[in-house]
């Protein structure tokens, strides 16, 4: 019963217009005036409104007699709806289609495991995060797999620091290393630079010793760790950065505004920001602050934004109590 109901309900929605919909509409075929669109008759369009207010009342009946199935149903609905959403945009906001289809391809496993779990047993999330992808969670949960995530990706935050201290040691314009040191002790003593105190340093990220074909494998390996990156090839290493540099442009296009607090949390979550227990006003501070650094950046300098999750969160409270205990900023166990 269930099933056939499910098919039924999601052959359209409120908010879509059914495919008899799209053919009371005719196109004329006039050249020398244009194409234009003609508005439905009377028939059509009575048919039209019958057909939406069926689907209405389907959907009505399914949320009375079987809530349990159609919450789950809504929570597909709308994932699949958001998914789409978010290729769009990337093209929108200039994503070349290479970077949208690796985007697609790595998520693809995502979405084949969530066909083949509905199959199987769409009342039964035993294992949504290694079977779903973040579309297909709750708001809890895209939480709690939001801190999940983040505690892994903190352990390899020390290391890093690490690496940048061995190099700056070999930084041979004496004020580039300066500047770079002064940055580490802040790092070492609780606190974290300013962003113009960042962008002083970019040239130490556009070549060497930072920059993205001139770091170490074992340092760039550390920072993919740290991002939840690709660690197999240097090409799909860069896609990803691209693709949070353009992210972070259209946020910036956008307005942070825009963003609900769970889409707030989220993009904290992924920039390495531990938004747990965090105020709406202490997210926005954060993205402020991120989106200042990146919108200052260009693919050649895109290594200064991978390292600054590290640069701008490790010192964070709600960073610092997930790292691995007792556990100095060089990455040595404290006893």
């Amino acid at each position: 019963m269930s099933v056939r109901l499910l098919h039924t309900i999601n052959k359209k929605q409120k908010n879509q217009l059914p495919i008899l919909y799209s053919r009371c509409f005719s196109i004329g075929n006039n050249s020398e005036k244009g194409e234009h669109l003609k508005p439905p008759g009377g028939l059509k369009t009575y048919i039209v409104k019958k057909y939406v207010s069926y689907i209405e009342r389907c959907q009505v009946k399914a949320k009375e007699d079987y809530p349990k199935f159609y919450k789950i149903y809504r929570l597909f609905k709308d994932a699949i709806i958001s998914r789409m959403k978010v290729t769009d945009r990337l093209h929108v906001i200039g994503i070349s289609s290479g970077i949208v289809d690796f985007f697609n391809d790595t998520k693809l496993y995502s979405v084949i495991a969530t066909r083949i779990w509905a199959g199987q047993d769409l009342t039964s999330y035993v294992f949504p995060r290694q079977l779903l992808c973040h579309h297909f969670w709750t708001e809890a949960q895209k939480e709690k797999f939001g801190i999940h995530y983040l505690r892994e990706r903190l352990r390899y935050y020390p290391h890093i620091v690490e690496m940048m201290e061995r190099q700056s040691v070999y930084i041979q314009d004496v004020t580039q290393r300066r500047l770079l040191q002064e940055i580490m002790f802040k790092l070492e003593h609780g606190r974290h630079p300013t962003v113009e105190e960042l962008l002083e340093v970019k040239p130490l990220f556009i070549n060497e010793p930072f920059g993205l074909s001139s770091m170490s494998k074992i340092h760039r390996w550390y920072l993919a760790r740290s991002l939840s990156f690709s660690t197999l090839y240097q090409s799909r290493f860069k896609n990803d950065a691209i693709l949070l540099h353009n992210i972070d442009l259209a946020l910036i296009r956008e307005g942070l505004n825009m963003l609900s607090m769970e889409q707030l949390k989220s993009s904290c979550f992924y920039r390495g920001f531990n938004a747990e227990g965090q105020t709406e006003a202490e997210l926005k501070t954060f993205l402020k602050q991120w989106l200042q650094l990146s919108q200052e950046l260009d693919e050649k300098s895109l290594s200064l934004l991978l390292h600054a999750p590290v640069l701008l969160s490790y010192n964070k409270p709600s960073n610092r109590k997930y790292l691995i205990h007792d556990i100095d900023i060089r990455g040595n166990v404290l006893r």
